[in-house]
């Protein structure tokens, strides 16, 4: 088996094996390769107790000892690894109530979550271990929960959430017998974090099939649990929530405040800020969400001249171009020709170094204040602003001397 496994990871390996303890290298690692993917994370495994990690390694971080996990820093890299475990009762519907240390990997593999998860790889061996099937699910593209998927789903809730999340990732359906536990076991999704569940909304805004991971959560009943306003705006307008989904998947951009906001375009405008903090977003998604809304669905009929399309930059911002632009070429309501060239209208007006913001007039209110023996005061931000509009509409008037006088006819 050919595999790309990471210098340190076979350090960590031999330590382990010099010692008596297994390793094994687990989860998207070895899926994401066997797939022909670049690997990303990788997670070890061991009969090795924490404590006794601790004793072999330099710098250990107990990241996660409580429940078998610990962090090893080795040339300034990080690798996560557990120790072989069996799961007790998951009250909170997230951790296990209690966690039982066990000598077999296969223990080990039986508790996760799906199939194409539980895929063990032996650095030392060099060989796979696979005794859920694991690479047969990986070969017919499906979704599969482990033994029984409704105790999976009952296990931990996010699970749900992710099971929709790998579809749209790796473009695979969900196994008929998962997919119908999923329907049924949507009681504890409600208790699940809002932070946890960010985490995966952003993962699938970053797949390219977001609409995969949406339309799962439509027909299985977790829309309206998860993103009651987008459920309300699905139900009474199926095709536009469709439409929205799909443009979704044409948005290029690594933007996840992009993509969702193009779905929450759908919704009421009166629900948007609350959808986006119900969501623990961060505040810089929800800044950045809030004003891209402001422009979607916008009639770009009106940016038909120079004059226009500065007002619509000084408003926008610079700043936000790209990120309009990219939804709207996204968007199938709108023609891409078109928006070319207004992009290019776009640049023209740049490139002549315009003003399009206050900071960007040849005068400042200091000047303001001194030339025309104005006291300070809120009256100076709003002549800036007077002046502002008066250089959009003619550039040729951003000059000191000019603005100074035309600052005086105001006053």
């Amino acid at each position: 088996m050919d595999l790309f496994i990471p210098e340190e990871i076979k350090n960590i390996s031999n330590i382990l094996n010099n010692s008596g303890f297994q390793c094994f290298l687990v989860g998207g690692a070895i899926r994401d390769q066997l797939l022909g993917k670049e690997a990303k994370d990788f997670d070890l495994t061991t009969d090795a107790k924490p404590e006794d990690i601790i004793k072999l390694f330099k710098r250990v971080i107990p990241t996660g000892i409580k429940h078998g996990t610990v962090t090893i820093l080795l040339k300034g890299k990080s690798f996560e690894i557990t120790t072989y475990r069996i799961d007790g009762k998951y009250s909170d519907g997230r951790r296990p109530d209690k966690i039982i240390f066990t000598p077999s990997i296969e223990e080990d593999l039986l508790r996760r979550d799906f199939t194409i998860n539980s895929i063990a790889y032996n650095v030392i061996e060099n060989s796979i271990l696979d005794i859920n099937n694991g690479i047969n699910d990986l070969n017919e593209r499906k979704i599969k929960a482990i033994g029984i998927p409704s105790k999976r789903f009952d296990e931990d809730a996010l699970r749900l959430v992710r099971a929709c999340r790998f579809s749209a990732q790796l473009e695979f359906n969900i196994d008929s017998e998962t997919y119908t536990a999923m329907s049924n076991t949507l009681g504890k999704l409600k208790d699940v974090s809002k932070e946890r569940i960010s985490d995966e909304l952003i993962k699938i805004l970053n797949s390219n099939k977001p609409s995969i991971a949406f339309t799962h959560f439509y027909n299985c009943g977790m829309l309206e649990i998860l993103f009651p306003t987008i459920y309300i705006s699905a139900v009474n307008d199926y095709k536009t929530f469709i439409s929205a989904i799909e443009d979704m998947d044409n948005i290029e951009s690594n933007k996840a405040y992009i993509k969702f906001a193009r779905l929450l375009s759908i919704t009421d405008k009166s629900c948007h800020l609350t959808t986006l903090k119900g969501l623990k977003l961060s505040n810089d998604f929800i800044n950045s969400s809030l004003h891209l809304l402001n422009y979607i669905n916008y009639d770009i009929t009106n940016l038909n001249n120079d004059y226009n399309m500065r007002v619509f930059i000084s408003e926008a911002g610079i700043e936000y171009l790209n990120d309009i632009n990219t939804v709207w070429i996204g968007m199938k309501q709108y023609d891409n020709s078109e928006i070319n060239k207004l992009m290019l209208l776009q640049k023209n007006q740049i490139d002549n170094n315009f003003a399009f913001r206050i900071n960007d007039l040849k005068i400042s209110g200091n000047d303001l204040m001194s030339s025309l023996n104005l006291n300070p005061g809120p009256h100076i931000g709003e002549l800036l602003k007077e002046l502002l509009k008066m250089v959009l509409k003619y550039p040729n008037l951003n000059n000191k001397e000019k603005l100074i006088n035309l600052a005086e006819n105001m006053v």
